[in-house]
């Protein structure tokens, strides 16, 4: 599962700063509604740019208004239907998680490439569970350490 970062650094930018919280909420909810989009769809459907579409800003409170805000701090630009992230942390653009995707997979692919390479059945030497010493005398059987301390 893929999560909108938000840094350390965002709550003494002058652009959040000068946007207001109520700015910055719709910003970071459009991220995370921009992930949600391509959660559990296949990698060629994550855009090349995330893409906030009007009708989706209209339904927040004061969406249009908020949207405004970002737009004059740098933070959204306006496209043709919406708004486009004009200011973005770079782990959280489309690239990044088309990356994180591709490296997912390859850890699996490793992962199961060495699985097939390990050979089956019980290979010469290793343990199998039995043991070859033969059964214990009887009464020399071995005392855990709370028998022991027991018995005496």
């Amino acid at each position: 599962m893929t999560f909108w970062e938000i840094g350390d650094e965002e709550p003494e930018d002058p652009r959040f700063i000068a946007a207001g919280p109520g700015a910055c909420g719709l910003y970071f909810m459009a991220g995370a509604y921009c992930f949600r989009q391509v959660r559990y769809r296949p990698e060629h459907e994550i855009p090349q740019e995330w893409f906030i579409s009007e009708t989706w800003v209209r339904g927040w409170p004061n969406g249009l208004r908020l949207a405004s805000r970002l737009v004059e701090n740098g933070l959204w630009v306006r496209i043709p239907g919406g708004y486009a992230f004009d200011w973005i942390r770079t782990r959280n653009t489309a690239d990044a998680e088309r990356t994180r995707r591709k490296k997912e997979r390859d850890k699996a692919a490793a992962k199961a490439a060495k699985k097939r390479s390990i050979p089956q059945g019980n290979p010469q030497g290793s343990y199998t569970g039995e043991s070859t010493a033969g059964p214990e005398p009887a009464g020399e059987r071995s005392r855990s350490p709370r028998e022991s301390r027991d018995a005496s």
